[in-house]
C-alpha cells in the first residue's frame, strides 16, 4: 500500500519519502479575507475547495512584557512590547494509490513573538531569533522519535544530544 499527501499549499510528498515541504507561501495565491488593525486573514485562493489553508498575522500590545519573564526592568525602562502572532491552517489530502481511498487530515500551527517595544530591537535581531525558534525544530534528526511521540502523548523525550 502506498500513501500520498497533498498539503493543499502547492506542495505534494510521499508519505514514506524523505522529502518535505519547507517554503514560504507562493505570491499571487493568497488574498486578504480580513484585514483590520492589529490582525489579517489570507486565505490561499490556489487551492481546491476541499482543502482550505490560510495564514492569520495578529498583532497586540502588551503592557507589560517583563510580567512572568525571568528579567526586571531597570529604573525609567519601558514595560511595554508587543505580541505576534503568525498562523498556518492547512488541510490534507490523503490517498491510498491501491484503493483509492480519501482521507483529510487537518492541521494547524502558530507561532507567538512577545517582543519589547526598544529601540534596540531591530529587523536583523529579530530575524535571528526567529531562525534559532524555527531551529529548535530543525535540529531534530529524526522526527519519528521525537515529534510522534508528542503527537501521541508522550512528553518525555529522548536525549538526542547525546547519541551515545
Amino acid at each position: 500500500m502506498s500513501l500520498s499527501v497533498s498539503t493543499g499549499a502547492n506542495a505534494s510528498f510521499a508519505i514514506f519519502s524523505a522529502a518535505v515541504p519547507t517554503h514560504a507561501p507562493e505570491p499571487g495565491c493568497y488574498q486578504f479575507m480580513k484585514d483590520e488593525p492589529g490582525e489579517a486573514v489570507l486565505v490561499n485562493i490556489a487551492n481546491s475547495l476541499d482543502q482550505p489553508n490560510s495564514i492569520r498575522i495578529a498583532s497586540t500590545p502588551i503592557s507589560d512584557i517583563f510580567k512572568n519573564a525571568p528579567a526586571d526592568p531597570v529604573d525609567g525602562q519601558s514595560t511595554k512590547g508587543q505580541s505576534i502572532l503568525f498562523q498556518t491552517n492547512e488541510v490534507w489530502k490523503v490517498t491510498d494509490s491501491v484503493s483509492g481511498a480519501v482521507y483529510y487530515l487537518p492541521l494547524s500551527g502558530h507561532v507567538v513573538l512577545k517582543v519589547p517595544r526598544d529601540a534596540a530591537i531591530t529587523g536583523s535581531l529579530l530575524s535571528a531569533f526567529v531562525s534559532r525558534l524555527l531551529g529548535s525544530v530543525q535540529r531534530v534528526e529524526n522526527y519519528d522519535s521525537v515529534l510522534l511521540p508528542l503527537v501521541n502523548g508522550v512528553t518525555r523525550l529522548p536525549d538526542t544530544t547525546n547519541p551515545g
